[in-house]
């Protein structure tokens, strides 16, 4: 390998490992707001509500944890709150709450899977 060929290399592999790095970063961030939106609906007087806030607390924690499991979340959540407009949270919380429609749409369509007559069932 010529000595040029080397150093293209090495920049390739470093720019792939900031860009996977930065999508990392930004997907976090996302997912941190919808945290903090669901956090925020969690704590809903409305029952309906704090049991769908309640949910998407768990959605997105997982997300989280799956992506970055030594994510430091404490401080990490106080710099997105710190960053956050109040017209920013109605953003995220349409975002959001349109993730986790999409996802409910699945997961209804995998339950039909199961529950159809001669569908996939455990055990079987």
């Amino acid at each position: 390998m010529k000595p040029h060929h080397g150093l293209i290399l090495a920049w390739a592999l470093s720019v792939g490992a900031t860009s996977t790095g930065a999508r990392a970063q930004d997907a976090d961030s996302g997912d941190l707001r919808c945290f903090i939106v669901a956090l925020t609906t969690a704590a809903s007087d409305d029952a309906s509500r704090r049991a769908a806030g309640t949910m998407m607390t768990v959605y997105y924690m997982g997300r989280l944890d799956g992506r970055t499991p030594d994510l430091d979340l404490k401080n990490h959540l106080v710099t997105e709150i710190r960053k956050m407009t109040s017209g920013q949270l109605q953003v995220d919380a349409a975002r959001c709450g349109a993730e986790m429609s999409a996802r409910a749409k699945a997961m209804e369509t995998l339950a039909g899977v199961l529950a159809s007559p001669g569908g996939t069932q455990p055990g079987n």
